[in-house]
């Protein structure tokens, strides 16, 4: 199978290339600037289209992105806007054009904005707004990509959850074996029970690897890690695995409640993708630490 790849030098797009390329499909890297040299470039900020010699394309894996966060100015939505949502849109244009068959997009469980004590299936309603600018653009960007569904091609929308991984240097993974290693100790604040649903950006990889490998793929799936981590038990395996001194400031107060971010349910990618997170905590965290 011939793939084109967008977002190819992204922290996602790294790992899923070789990937890929292993189970036997043709791949088509695309970055912003062709600095892999593959003399196919797509800055989605400018260009409508891939840049460069593109023969026919079976399969498009949408990764590319402009990643946010909380408490982003108007200016810098506005620039989320236009890579990921107007992107997205020129993507699934391209797609339709040139008759590809099958469009993986990648988004994020953030989509989903609010969490409570259970994990959220595909079927629960979205509310982005509520998580920031970058959750309502990568929102926006699944409705842009359902062009290309609405003109008979195959869309796959994958709700990746928090991803880390060896070459991430971002993310609360990463700055607690960073301190631990820098500093000998670790020291958490309340609410300790703050949880996350990380996803290894390994893991991540295979399920799009599984998505291709479906030639009747069509539909949204949540991708997610194998459990629930709070940010207690975050710390303390990075502490263990670093030999360092995990120190739970007991003095301070929590001006709110724990709360849990892009916690999904992975039960539908299970069984109709095959996914299966297998990379663990401890085997996530020390490949970091060993990478540093």
């Amino acid at each position: 199978m011939t793939i084109l790849l967008t977002g190819a030098r992204g922290n996602l797009g790294r790992v899923l290339l070789p990937m890929l390329r292993g189970e036997g499909h043709v791949v088509i890297p695309c970055d912003r600037n062709d600095e892999m040299g593959t003399g196919v470039s797509w800055d989605l900020d400018i260009h409508a289209a891939p840049v460069g010699q593109v023969d026919e394309v079976d399969c498009v894996i949408h990764a590319a992105a402009r990643i946010g966060g909380f408490g982003m100015s108007a200016s810098d939505g506005n620039l989320l806007a236009h890579t990921n949502v107007m992107g997205a849109w020129k993507v699934a244009e391209w797609c339709t054009a040139a008759n590809v068959a099958h469009l993986i997009q990648v988004s994020s469980a953030i989509v989903y904005g609010q969490w409570d004590q259970c994990p959220k299936k595909e079927t629960d309603p979205v509310d982005p707004w509520s998580a920031g600018l970058y959750a309502a653009t990568k929102y926006l960007a699944e409705i842009a990509a359902e062009r290309y569904a609405r003109a008979g091609g195959r869309l796959s929308i994958l709700r990746l959850g928090s991803m880390y991984g060896e070459d991430m240097r971002t993310g609360l993974p990463y700055t607690l074996l960073r301190k631990a290693i820098t500093d000998g100790s670790i020291e958490v604040y309340p609410p300790v029970e703050d949880a996350f649903h990380l996803l290894h950006v390994r893991d991540a990889a295979r399920a799009i690897c599984n998505c291709v490998d479906k030639a009747w793929a069509s539909g949204l799936w949540n991708i997610g890690g194998p459990k629930l981590i709070t940010l207690k038990e975050l710390a303390s395996v990075s502490a263990e695995i670093t030999g360092s001194r995990l120190e739970i400031n007991a003095t301070m107060e929590s001006s709110r409640p724990p709360r849990i971010l892009n916690w999904t349910e992975n039960e539908k990618a299970r069984v109709e993708l095959g996914f299966e997170p297998r990379v663990t905590l401890e085997d996530g965290l020390r490949s970091i630490s060993q990478a540093m």
